[in-house]
């Protein structure tokens, strides 16, 4: 999602090779974004749909304003790395160098919410 005061957007996918989808297998997950006053809020609801994908990353790409005081998934903080690639196996953020922040987790098809502030 771009960013914006509001936005909402949702993400529907499939196995992509059968047509099991007619019989309700697949997923679809609603994505929320709030900015306001130094804070970005981005939540992830969890999966609705009988299908699951293999086991794979969430990452979360956020443009952003300068350096994040906190940065926070499912109200947990997360440590800064020193490095310019999140690390794999850990939770962990880093600041690219075009003024992203980027979190990757887990994926457990679950909600998620992340949160920066400012």
């Amino acid at each position: 999602m771009a960013p914006a005061t509001q936005s909402e957007s949702a993400f529907y996918e499939d196995d992509g090779a059968s047509f099991k989808f007619e019989q309700g297998q697949s997923m679809t997950r609603k994505f929320t974004q709030t900015r306001s006053d130094g804070r970005v809020s981005i939540s992830v609801a969890a999966g609705e749909g009988q299908w699951r994908p293999a086991a794979r990353p969430i990452r979360f790409i956020v443009q952003v304003d300068g350096v994040p005081s906190r940065v926070a998934l499912n109200g947990t903080a997360v440590p800064r790395s020193t490095g310019i690639e999140p690390v794999e196996g850990r939770v962990v953020w880093i600041l690219d160098g075009r003024g992203f922040v980027v979190v990757e987790t887990a994926d457990t098809f679950g909600a998620l919410t992340l949160e920066l502030t400012r």
